[in-house]
């Protein structure tokens, strides 16, 4: 029977993620809906008073276009809004469907098992690289006990890269959902123009987690086919080559995978670090007092 124990862990993972962004996404909302409400009614309130005191009033198309804005913010973030209803589920498959497309080979299956698949694919393979390297290795021989050594190796490369590689999209994932479940509070910062990079910093810390789980994928799936090749050599004894060469390789791929994973985190938000997105500019503003310097209320000078 093929190894699937990834594959079981990601698609426990998924149904655990997308119950968690159903139910939080929904209390997040009811929850910050009054206090969405209650901050609008205080700059409406004062936003009102200002047009009022102003000598020259507000052009109707600029108040049109205004509650226009509000209406489509609070209706993406509001109950049975776009965002519960699709955005939010779209964020959370996002990185599977990306990284299903950025493997070697293409999608390997549904889109959310496609990197779990390659994982284990990887596993069973050195699963059986291993049995035949163990069943040549004994401790009487000079040639058995490399056989041996290479057996242990291949168990801790396999662990090492198998298991960061999986280990770091789980968290990503995680992460991901977390912020997914804060989106409609970060949205209706949009309300408040002051408040609006808020709103970006959270669209950049999503997008990393996306495109952070899709380069892990295709990077790791690169590594993956490296590590193969080098595992399949490791299978065939030749007993004109010495048994350090398949040892130094396997370690060598291990290493280089390693300090891959590692970087990635940053590339990937070096890429979204430009997510301070300038909404402000399609934000309603407040109205402000349009009074001339000394008083004259605006008046042309006559003179």
């Amino acid at each position: 029977m093929a190894f699937d124990a990834v594959t079981q862990i990601f698609d426990y993972m998924d149904a655990v993620t997308l119950q968690i962004v159903a139910e939080n996404v929904s209390r997040m909302i009811a929850w910050v809906t009054p206090l969405a409400a209650l901050g609008l009614t205080i700059m409406l309130i004062i936003d009102g008073v200002a047009t009022m005191l102003r000598p020259s009033g507000v052009p109707l198309t600029h108040l049109v276009e205004k509650f226009l804005k509000y209406y489509a913010i609070v209706g993406i973030a509001g109950a049975g809004g776009l965002y519960e209803t699709t955005l939010a589920s779209t964020a959370i498959h996002l990185p599977d469907e990306l990284a299903s497309k950025l493997l070697i080979h293409g999608s390997l299956g549904a889109s959310n098992s496609a990197i779990a698949s390659l994982i284990d694919g990887a596993i069973d393979h050195s699963l059986t690289v291993m049995r035949t390297v163990f069943a040549n290795s004994s401790l009487l021989t000079s040639t058995g006990i490399g056989a041996f050594i290479l057996g242990i190796v291949l168990v801790l490369s396999t662990l090492l890269i198998c298991g960061v590689g999986a280990v770091s999209i789980l968290i990503a994932k995680f992460l991901l959902a977390l912020s997914v479940c804060f989106g409609p509070f970060f949205i209706f910062m949009l309300l408040a123009p002051p408040l609006a990079n808020l709103f970006g910093n959270w669209l950049g810390s999503v997008l990393n987690y996306v495109i952070l789980i899709a380069i892990t994928a295709m990077s790791f799936g690169v590594f993956m086919h490296f590590y193969d090749s080098a595992i399949s050599a490791a299978a065939k004894p030749n007993p004109d080559a010495a048994i350090i060469g398949p040892i130094i390789t396997a370690g060598l791929v291990t290493v280089m995978a390693l300090g891959l994973l590692k970087v990635l985190p940053d590339l990937a938000a070096r890429w979204t670090s430009g997510a301070k997105t300038n909404f402000d500019r399609f934000l309603p503003q407040p109205s402000s007092f349009s009074a001339a310097p000394g008083g004259g209320g605006g008046e042309p000078v006559r003179g």
